[in-house]
């Protein structure tokens, strides 16, 4: 008497097929995520480095302007006040370096939380791709 056997075959190829669909979409899923991720990542660093560089020019603006008004109210008064027109240059001018410094600062590590979001990701991206080999294999 024979017993009549299910293909295991067949049933196994279907298996995996769904299998290999499954994870397919599920890179795919990744990709267009990480992608995405990025995408928003560098256009909010790039905002923040357009805010933070508007910011740098319109504190240099300022600071120009407060110089030239400082400057020309000063233009004719005693030695006292010329004493203090120049203190208050060499703060300004201090305060603009310090807002400069700070404003670069600023960029950098932007841009550098930019990059290292962009490896985590990446690393992220590729580790999950590879778990999702590595146990498709074993199927």
């Amino acid at each position: 008497m024979e017993l009549a056997l299910p293909d295991l075959s067949q049933s196994f190829q279907k298996t995996k097929g769904f299998v290999t669909e499954q994870v397919g979409k599920a890179v795919n899923s990744t990709s267009e995520t990480t992608a995405q991720a990025k995408s928003s990542l560098y256009e909010s660093a790039d905002k923040a480095k357009e805010a933070l560089t508007q910011l740098k020019q319109t504190t240099n603006s300022a600071v120009n302007a407060v110089n030239r008004a400082t400057n020309n109210a000063l233009g004719n008064v005693a030695e006292t006040t010329k004493k203090a027109s120049n203190s208050l240059s060499k703060a300004a001018n201090q305060a603009v370096t310090r807002v400069s410094e700070t404003t670069d600062k600023a960029v950098d590590a932007v841009s550098n939380s930019a990059i290292t979001a962009k490896e985590t990701l990446t690393q992220t991206t590729n580790s999950a791709v590879n778990t999702l080999n590595q146990q498709l294999a074993k199927l």
